[in-house]
């Protein structure tokens, strides 16, 4: 072998080796990089797991307080029906004394005109 194929050889294997730390550095430094992105989106994560979480209960206590008002709408609904009801007996009776008010007023018009006729 002469002393520039040695030469040759010796600066192809030092590239080679320099070249596979390199890939080496590079692959540890992704592996790095993405193990640190991974604690970041976990991170992220977590906070937005809070903040969805701090939001459903906000919203379930609206929801509950909403129930609670239409709860209390229907209750003055039940209080106004039952008012009618009574409202709408009370107007029935009068309307049966008026009939028989009408009534008793038709025969005493009737027995005045006979009299009147006769």
């Amino acid at each position: 072998m002469t002393p520039e194929l040695i030469g040759i050889i010796t600066v192809g294997v030092a590239l080679g080796a320099v070249a596979l730390t390199s890939v080496g550095l590079m692959f540890s430094a992704m592996k790095w990089l993405a193990d640190r992105v991974d604690k970041q989106f976990a991170a992220s994560e977590a906070r937005v797991d809070k903040r969805f979480s701090d939001f459903e209960a906000r919203v379930d206590k609206r929801f509950d307080a909403v129930d609670k008002r239409f709860d209390a709408v229907d209750r003055r609904f039940d209080e106004v029906d039952k008012r009618f009801e009574v409202i709408e007996g009370r107007l029935s009776a009068l309307e049966q004394r008026v009939a028989r008010l009408e009534g008793v007023l038709d025969g005493l018009r009737e027995a005045l005109f006979q009299r009147a006729a006769s």
